[in-house]
């Protein structure tokens, strides 16, 4: 499927601007094999909020990380995707949120997203186990 059908496809099952960046997490987590998907979306300033996520839906619009925190964070301000392959919690930039996903990320693609060269967000899919494939950034 090329990268216009997996967005016309979304579009074509959203009734909101929620429920499309829900549908677009959800279809990302799939395509990818990623056991879980955030998409934390710029709300000025450099902060991120989290707009979907498949693991913990419930938090959508609740979570808030400032300017630089954690490897969403680092991605948003870089513009650079960051890459872990496994051992992702011990990686420098992660940041956990208790309560809010349980249980241990393993590897982990973030990666940023951007219209007309503008950063937006970030998209994280993170797996629960080592992520074969993926080079180490």
């Amino acid at each position: 499927m090329n990268a216009q059908t997996f967005f016309l496809q979304a579009l074509v099952h959203a009734d909101s601007e929620d429920a499309l960046v829900s549908e677009l997490a959800q279809r990302l987590s799939t395509a990818s094999g990623a056991d879980a998907c955030d998409i934390l979306l710029d709300e000025g300033q450099g902060s991120l909020v989290l707009a979907a996520s498949t693991a913990a839906p419930e938090f959508n619009q609740r979570v808030r990380l400032g300017k630089g925190i954690g490897i969403c964070g680092k991605v948003h301000e870089t513009q650079e995707p960051i890459l872990v392959q496994e051992k992702a919690e011990a990686n420098r930039f992660f940041a956990r949120y208790p309560g809010i996903d349980d249980r241990t990320t393993e590897a982990l693609a973030a990666l940023p997203l951007e219209v007309d060269g503008q950063s937006i967000g970030v998209s994280l899919l993170r797996k629960y186990s080592a992520w074969k494939g993926l080079v180490d950034r």
